[in-house]
């Protein structure tokens, strides 16, 4: 009885001391610069229920202590949050917001319970989406023709540019030294020469990117402009008076600024907005995505998505980033919002959620576009859904777009 009492004390004191402490983490994680990501660490007291007078939690970037929670909390880092209440049922993860390039690196959790310590490293990539521009694209009388497509402002460097004319590889393009941007990004143009052809003038040339930010790649279709004068042969010396370059000068200015006003006017009118893409069915318990496309914006929008329940104003849906499921379960974080640019003035913002019968019944979900003063904005109305195992009951979803001059928002 006394060898049985003994080994049930030295088990409570090897749970007292720790010996039981698991850490849990996901790498290599990955982020868009501007979005938020959660950068997950769980750990578990062999099933015990934890003291906190016993818990110390530390966050180190590139070495450099970052957040340490032990009776009080302490944060170095303005971007970086971190939930006092979760970490004492053993969730450590941080939350950081407006991803930075250089937010990339190795992160490391470190969780001490009474005598003992774990850690564990997470790798955090970073991702900026390339943007295409093809800046010459006429062509006068010769028979060859030097095409440039820009690629600017992407993370990492590795990229891969091809030329297509109508749908085949053109085998002689070559792609110039990359450069490093201020902001860190990298931008490199990629030339090929063609033989033109006067009896094949409705040709088609792409210039193709792959880059690890793209889902899919990224392409730039572009006929040629026959029979325009290019910039080496539009040059005509001409001489004139003092007086008549004041007159040219100042008739040169006014026919700008009437040029800017006309194409400011057109830019904002020629903004549009697609409905918002759901799914069909609403089913209580299940994961739903709604995407919302974003045409002919010349400046990053912001894009902004809003809850609206009855007789309630709308309010801002906030982003926590990472896996929906995971933050879910971590930290009860219901909604994850993703918008990329996809090229050629086209942006794509996805809202994913749980839904749940409960919450979102009658709830209108607007995807909003603003850029300047002007915005433009859809609606996703959930007016009658239905639970697992009921029979379907027809859905109403109600599309609005609104003036753009009767929508300023401060």
């Amino acid at each position: 009885m006394e060898y049985l009492g003994l080994l049930a004390a030295l088990l409570v004191l090897l749970h007292q001391s720790g010996a039981l402490l698991k850490i849990s983490t996901s790498s290599p994680q990955r982020a868009f610069a501007g979005s938020d990501v959660l950068l997950h660490c769980t750990f578990s007291i062999g099933g015990s229920s934890i003291d906190p007078r016993l818990l110390v939690i530390m966050w180190f970037y590139q070495g450099k202590e970052i957040v340490k929670y032990q009776d009080k909390l302490e944060i170095s880092h303005p971007r970086v949050s971190f939930d006092e209440r979760a970490a004492r049922i053993g969730n450590a993860s941080i939350l950081l917001s407006d991803v930075k390039i250089e937010d990339e690196g190795i992160y490391m959790c470190s969780v001490t319970y009474s005598s003992e310590k774990m850690e564990e490293e997470i790798i955090l990539n970073v991702l900026v989406s390339p943007k295409i521009q093809i800046p010459h694209k006429a062509v006068g009388d010769n028979n060859e023709k030097t095409l440039v497509c820009s690629v600017t402002d992407f993370y990492p460097v590795d990229i891969a540019i091809i030329w297509l004319r109508d749908g085949e590889i053109v085998r002689n393009s070559s792609m110039g030294k990359i450069q490093r941007n201020i902001n860190g990004t990298y931008s490199v143009d990629s030339t090929v020469s063609i033989t033109l052809h006067q009896e094949r003038k409705k040709q088609t040339f792409s210039c193709r990117v792959r880059h690890e930010s793209l889902p899919v790649p990224l392409q730039e279709d572009f006929q040629l402009v026959y029979g325009a004068q290019t910039e080496e042969t539009s040059t005509i010396p001409v001489i004139i008076g003092v007086c008549c370059a004041a007159a040219l000068v100042a008739a040169v200015g006014i026919g700008l600024f009437i040029w800017k006003q006309k194409s400011s006017k057109k830019a904002s009118g020629s903004f549009t907005l697609s409905d918002i893409d759901g799914p069909d069915k609403l089913i209580d318990g299940e994961v739903v995505t709604l995407s919302c496309t974003g045409d002919h914006w010349p400046k990053n929008p912001r894009v902004t998505w809003l809850e609206e329940k009855a007789g309630v104003d709308p309010e801002s849906i906030q982003s926590h980033g990472g896996d929906l499921e995971e933050a879910e379960r971590l930290l009860n974080m219901s909604y994850v919002i993703d918008t990329k640019h996809m090229g050629s003035q086209r942006w794509s913002s996805n809202l994913r959620f749980t839904f749940h019968v409960a919450n979102h019944k009658g709830v209108t979900f607007i995807c909003r576009f603003t850029s300047g003063k002007t915005t433009h904005e859809k609606r996703f109305h959930c007016n009658e859904v239905y639970g697992k195992n009921v029979c379907f009951i027809n859905i109403r979803i109600n599309h609005i777009l609104t003036k753009t001059e009767n929508l300023l928002y401060v």
